[in-house]
């Protein structure tokens, strides 16, 4: 039996989506990443993030894996207003430009933001504003048991 890709198809996809929006925008985002980079420090800056698979079903030697996959924008620390909007405009340009590519993933598959999270991540002690950027459900069947 041939093994899945699907998981590094997904990361590859949504990294190439997530490197164009960069190359596209280079005032927006300082790079793109496949995985959460060892030090934040290069922000603002975006990465692949989690990609949990809520549902394996199995039915008829077939098995369904719907994956939610993120992106996750990371920012630096500043109080001022005018840095809340630009983090709100890159956020907008961002969610225009993903959902303009719908095959990101793969010609056969269809994947778009589906919900935006602010959150802080915590690295080595320290705290840094970010936003998760959902995907909805990318699915693959296969014939697995």
């Amino acid at each position: 039996m041939t093994a899945t890709t699907f998981r590094s198809d997904v990361v590859a996809g949504l990294w190439g989506l997530l490197t164009g929006f960069v190359a596209a925008n280079p005032t927006m985002l300082n790079a793109g990443y496949r995985a959460r980079p060892r030090s934040l420090g290069n922000r603002p800056l975006g990465f692949v993030g989690p990609r949990n698979e809520p549902t394996i079903t199995h039915t008829s030697g077939l098995r369904q894996r719907n994956m939610t996959p993120s992106i996750v924008l990371v920012w630096g620390w500043n109080e001022e207003e005018e840095t809340a909007d630009v983090r709100d405009d890159v956020v907008d340009a961002f969610l225009d430009y993903a959902t303009a590519r719908p095959n990101a993933v793969s010609a056969g598959t269809q994947t778009a933001p589906t919900s935006t999270e602010d959150v802080e991540l915590e690295m080595d002690g320290a705290y840094y504003p970010a936003t998760i950027i959902a995907f909805g459900e990318t699915t693959i069947l296969e014939g697995r048991q």
